[in-house]
């Protein structure tokens, strides 16, 4: 992909994933304090890498901490339970939902708050998965 980034050629459609877990170093304000534009190359990833067809999932341990940079240019943003203060407060101004505070300190697993940055719905949306605590996957007989 590289030489069509190269020729600026761009993409209507998502060529590749790149999925980032724990990508709180790459992602952190402190990692983009060296750059005088405000970003890292990571940061740069994240707001042109669309435009040339490479979709970036980035989950982060520690919401707070993420450069706004780049919190700004995520499209989606699925937000799970949060455990430390500075992070549920930074949850809630991605949302843009300030009152949203006690329902993020509150999800348990499987719940998470979903809002696309330039969706149709203005608000986030509760969402829930299937997810089997482990205690019930060694007895696949509690799901018949």
């Amino acid at each position: 992909m590289f030489p069509r980034i190269v020729r600026r050629e761009t993409s209507p459609r998502t060529n590749c994933a790149l999925i980032v877990d724990e990508a709180d170093q790459f992602s952190s304000r402190e990692a983009s304090l060296p750059y005088p534009e405000g970003y890292n190359q990571f940061g740069r990833l994240v707001k042109q890498g669309r435009e040339f067809g490479i979709f970036v999932a980035v989950g982060l341990s520690f919401l707070e901490q993420c450069s706004r940079f780049i919190a700004s240019n995520m499209s989606y943003h699925i937000i799970l339970n949060q455990s430390d203060p500075a992070s549920v407060e930074e949850a809630a101004r991605t949302l843009l939902q300030p009152d949203a505070r006690q329902l993020i300190a509150s999800l348990d697993c499987g719940e998470a708050v979903y809002k696309e940055a330039m969706g149709p719905a203005r608000h986030g949306m509760l969402i829930v998965t299937d997810h089997v605590p482990p205690a019930t996957m060694a007895r696949p007989d509690k799901f018949d």
